[in-house]
């Protein structure tokens, strides 16, 4: 007798038929069927882009504000078709334009399930976190004062980024990643 440990609904990328498949995966298929399977590698990029907008079509409800989403949610609470593509970026691409490479699409409205284009907006990894932390979302251990005090001692190069960490109860990468300006980049010291 097999265990299966995940059910999976989806909308089939070739016919857009929804199915329903027990398995051991965590993903779910892409396909209903091995016929779908040998369409679909035939299929050009813009047949395939308009099969995901005919799924993404049955899935979105349209209305006032934030659009509902009907389909199925990541483990995160996001909007997804089949195959984990997030619904987001698939309704960017089909209102406005492809998404250029190192781009994320960002949310006005801080719903993980709209799709409403006008409450989407490009941006950068780095655009996205201070998105994030000026909205409050991101849990963070510091705060700006701290993060200076941080810079400091980085830029007085007396201690090491282990000691510097344990100072502020962090991780070594955190105190790396600010000195890499990878993070907390909007905090600048005084000349």
């Amino acid at each position: 007798m097999k265990n299966y440990s995940y059910i999976h609904i989806f909308n089939c990328l070739n016919c857009a038929k929804e199915k329903c498949t027990k398995t051991k995966q965590k993903t779910p298929a892409k396909y209903c069927s091995r016929i779908c399977v040998g369409i679909a590698s035939r299929k050009t990029k813009e047949e395939k882009f308009q099969t995901k907008k005919i799924t993404y079509e049955k899935n979105v409800i349209r209305k006032e504000g934030c659009w509902d989403w009907k389909g199925a949610l990541n483990y995160k609470g996001y909007a997804v078709l089949a195959h984990g593509i997030k619904a987001y970026r698939l309704s960017w691409e089909i209102h406005n334009e492809p998404i250029p490479e190192g781009m994320h699409v960002l949310h006005k409205c801080d719903n993980r399930k709209c799709t409403n284009p006008d409450h989407l907006f490009l941006g950068t990894n780095a655009d996205n976190l201070a998105d994030m932390q000026k909205k409050g979302r991101r849990a963070s251990k510091l705060k700006e004062a701290q993060v200076k005090q941080i810079k400091i001692l980085l830029k007085e190069n007396d201690f090491s980024y282990t000691k510097i960490a344990q100072k502020f109860g962090v991780g070594r990468k955190c105190i790396s990643a600010i000195h890499q300006e990878k993070t907390w980049k909007h905090v600048k010291l005084c000349p």
